[in-house]
């Protein structure tokens, strides 16, 4: 997740990018006034029914910032219903 300024000084868009980091693949993006652990969930969510994640046989690790919504519950939660394990630095 990364900002970007506003239209107006002190005001910022939030930047969600999911990227594969074998094939360098945007898997997802998508583009926020604000940054929450339920705009995260749900930007899970859509990227891997989109990309048809669930068919996968080999176990997917999602690597993340310690960013606030990251570590919110409601996201970590939703990692763990689509057998995604976290991993952060």
């Amino acid at each position: 997740m990364s900002w970007l300024p506003g239209p107006a000084r002190g005001t910022w868009f939030y930047l969600y990018l999911m990227m594969d980091v074998c094939s360098r693949k945007i898997v997802g993006h998508e583009v926020y006034e604000n940054e929450t652990g339920e705009l995260g969930r749900d930007f899970i969510e859509k990227a891997y029914w989109r990309e048809h994640l669930a068919c996968r046989k080999k176990p997917l690790v999602l690597h993340f910032d310690n960013g606030s919504p990251m570590k919110a519950a409601t996201f970590l939660e939703k990692l763990y219903d689509l057998g995604i394990m976290p991993s952060n630095s």
